[in-house]
C-alpha cells in the first residue's frame, strides 16, 4: 500500500524502481512510404487550417491542429451503454439526442496527448491527464452542439469550399514531405520517383487527391467543419448590423490603422519628435494610409497603409495602452501620441461595430442553455467540481470536498494507468489544499504506483518535506531526476531546474552539483537559436 515514506512500488531503497520508471514511449521517426501513411496523419492535422482568413504564428497554428484532431476523433451515435475495459463503462457525455462514445472519446484523448499542443499543457503526463480530457470533451461537445445548429440554419457545403480544403491538404503533405529533404533534386529522385513511383510533383498531387476523396472520415469531418465555419461566418456578419450606441467598449470591434515610430532606432526624445511631426501630417488632413506607407516603421502593417483589421479588446498586440487608446476613438478620429513598448503609435479608426466574437460567443451560450448536455464520465465530473469558480474560500472548500469524494468513486472504476495516477494526483492536490499533507502524499504516493513519472514524484517529495520527512523526499526527488532523462526535452530541463534549487535548499551538495552538471550538459547541446519548441523535438507516432 502507498503511504507518505514509500519511494517506488515495492520500498525506498534508491534505484529499486529503475528499471520500472525508465521505461519510456518508443516513437518512430517520421518516414514516407508508398502507402503514404505519415503524410495521411499530417492531412487529418491540418484539414480546416483556414490559412486565408487569418496569419498564425507558432502556438496558434498548434491550437488549431488541436481542435482539428478532436474533431477527427467524435464519434456519435443515439445513447446506449458499452463496457470499456480500460476506463470504465458507458458513454462519455450525451448532447442533445447525441452521446460522445467511450470509444471514440479514448482515441481521441490518446491522439492530442502524443501531439505537439500537449506541451503548452505541461507535457501529457498523469499532472495533464484529466485537464486534456475535459478539453477533448469540450471540444466535442461543441463541436455536436454547432453542427446541429448548423444544420437547422440549413447551411451547406459548397463545392469549391471542399476542393479548397483538399488543395490546402495536399499543399501541406508535399510541404512536410519536403521538409525531410535538403534538396529539391533529392525530394524528386528519392520521394516522388522511388519511393512513391511518380513522375513528378503534379503527378503527386493527383494521385494525393485521389487518396483524400477516397478517405470518407476526412471528407465527412471536413464537410462538417465547413458546416459550422459557414454557421459562424453568418453569425459573425450579424454582428455588423447591431446598434453600438450604448456597448461598452470591450463589446466593441473597431477598424483601425496605425503609423509606428519604433524607439530601437533611435533615443525615446529622437523617436518622439519624429512620430510629433508625422502627426501633424495626418492632422492637417494629409492621407493617413499614404503616410503609413511612407513614414510607418511596422513591417506588418506598412503596405497596408497601417490597417490593423478588426480588433477587439484583447486582440492589440501593440499593448494596453493603444488598446485604451484606439476603443476610446470614434470613427474618422486620430489619436494624439500613443506610447507603446516598441515605440509611439498614431491611430485612426476608420469604423466600429459590435464584436463578431462577442455575438458568436452569445449565440453558442444560447446553444448551450437550450440543449441538455450531460457529462456521465465521473473523473471528468470531478475534476470540473474542483476546478469551478466559487464565490469564497468557504465555497472552494465544500467543493474541494466533494470532488475528494466524487474522484474517489471515480478510481475505483478506472483501469488505465495514466487516469488512476491522474486522478490520484488530482486528490492528492486537493488535499495539499486543504492543507492535509498526509492525505496528500498517500495520494502522491499511489499515483506514482500506477504510472511514475517525474511531476508525481516531485509532488510525492514536496508532500513529504512538508511532513518534515526529507529522507524520504529525497527518495522521491532522485526518483523524479532519473524519469527526467530527456536531454532534448525541456520539460525534463525545467525539472531538474527545480531540483537543483530543492537539493540546494536541503543542503544536498552532491545531488545539486549532479543536477547543474545534467543542466549544463543540456544547455551545451542546444541549438544555437536557442531551445526551439517547448517540450523539446518530436515526431510522428
Amino acid at each position: 500500500m502507498a503511504n507518505s515514506q514509500r519511494v517506488g512500488a515495492k520500498d525506498g531503497k534508491k534505484g529499486q524502481a529503475s528499471a520500472t520508471i525508465r521505461k519510456k514511449r518508443e516513437r518512430r521517426p517520421v518516414s514516407h512510404t508508398s502507402s503514404l501513411g505519415s503524410l495521411t496523419v499530417l492531412r487529418h492535422q491540418m484539414q480546416n487550417m483556414r490559412v486565408t482568413r487569418w496569419n498564425f504564428n507558432l502556438a496558434q497554428i498548434l491550437f488549431i491542429l488541436l481542435g482539428i484532431v478532436m474533431v477527427l476523433g467524435i464519434g456519435v451515435s443515439l445513447p446506449n451503454v458499452r463496457r470499456d475495459p480500460v476506463s470504465g463503462s458507458g458513454d462519455v457525455a450525451r448532447v442533445g439526442k447525441h452521446a460522445i462514445e467511450r470509444q471514440a472519446f479514448e482515441l481521441t484523448v490518446g491522439r492530442t496527448k502524443d501531439s505537439p499542443y500537449a506541451m503548452f499543457m505541461g507535457g501529457s503526463g498523469p499532472t495533464q491527464e484529466l485537464a486534456i480530457r475535459n478539453m477533448v470533451l469540450d471540444q466535442q461537445m461543441d463541436h455536436l452542439l454547432k453542427l446541429d445548429a448548423a444544420r437547422r440554419e440549413g447551411n451547406r457545403v459548397g463545392r469549391k469550399q471542399l476542393a479548397n480544403r483538399i488543395e490546402q491538404a495536399v499543399d501541406a503533405e508535399i510541404q512536410r514531405a519536403k521538409a525531410q529533404f535538403k534538396t529539391e533534386k533529392a525530394f524528386q529522385e528519392t520521394f516522388l520517383k522511388k519511393r512513391q513511383k511518380v513522375a513528378n510533383e503534379e503527378e503527386l498531387r493527383r494521385k494525393l487527391r485521389g487518396e483524400i476523396r477516397r478517405d470518407q472520415a476526412w471528407i465527412k469531418a471536413v464537410r462538417e467543419q465547413i458546416l459550422i465555419e459557414n454557421l459562424e461566418s453568418k453569425i459573425r456578419r450579424q454582428a455588423a448590423a447591431l446598434p453600438i450606441d450604448k456597448v461598452k467598449p470591450e463589446d466593441l470591434e473597431v477598424r483601425v490603422r496605425q503609423i509606428l515610430i519604433k524607439t530601437e532606432k533611435r533615443s525615446d526624445a529622437a523617436a518622439k519628435k519624429l512620430a510629433g511631426k508625422v502627426l501633424e501630417m495626418v492632422k492637417s488632413g494629409a492621407d493617413f494610409a499614404k503616410i503609413a506607407k511612407e513614414q510607418s516603421e511596422d513591417d506588418y502593417t506598412k503596405a497596408k497603409g497601417g490597417d490593423m483589421g478588426w480588433l477587439a479588446k484583447g486582440a492589440f498586440w501593440q499593448g494596453p495602452e493603444v488598446e485604451k487608446a484606439a476603443l476610446a476613438l470614434k470613427p474618422g478620429q486620430i489619436s494624439g501620441l500613443v506610447k507603446g513598448s516598441a515605440g509611439y503609435h498614431i491611430l485612426k479608426v476608420d469604423d466600429r461595430r459590435y464584436s463578431a466574437t462577442k455575438h458568436w460567443n452569445e449565440y453558442v451560450d444560447g446553444l448551450k442553455k437550450k440543449s441538455p448536455m450531460n457529462v456521465a464520465d465521473p473523473a471528468i465530473r470531478a475534476y470540473r467540481l474542483s476546478t469551478a469558480e466559487a464565490k469564497d474560500e468557504a465555497a472552494r472548500k465544500k467543493n474541494r470536498q466533494q470532488a475528494i469524494a466524487m474522484f474517489q468513486e471515480a478510481v475505483g472504476g478506472t483501469y488505465d494507468p495514466d487516469l488512476r495516477a491522474a486522478v490520484h494526483h488530482q486528490i492528492g492536490a486537493l488535499y495539499a489544499q486543504d492543507g492535509n499533507p498526509t492525505k496528500a502524499a498517500e495520494h502522491y504516493g499511489r499515483a506514482t504506483d500506477a504510472r511514475p513519472a517525474p511531476a508525481l514524484y516531485m509532488a510525492l517529495g514536496d508532500a513529504q518535506r512538508q511532513l518534515k520527512k526529507n529522507a524520504a523526499a529525497v527518495r522521491s526527488y532522485v526518483n523524479a531526476s532519473e524519469m527526467a532523462s530527456d536531454k532534448s526535452s525541456q520539460q525534463d530541463y525545467f525539472t531538474h531546474m527545480m531540483l537543483q534549487s530543492t537539493f540546494t535548499q536541503l543542503k544536498e551538495t552532491k545531488l545539486a552539483a549532479a543536477e547543474k552538471a545534467w543542466i549544463d550538459d543540456y544547455l551545451k547541446n542546444q541549438p544555437a537559436g536557442g531551445m526551439g519548441f517547448p517540450g523539446g523535438m518530436f515526431t510522428v507516432p
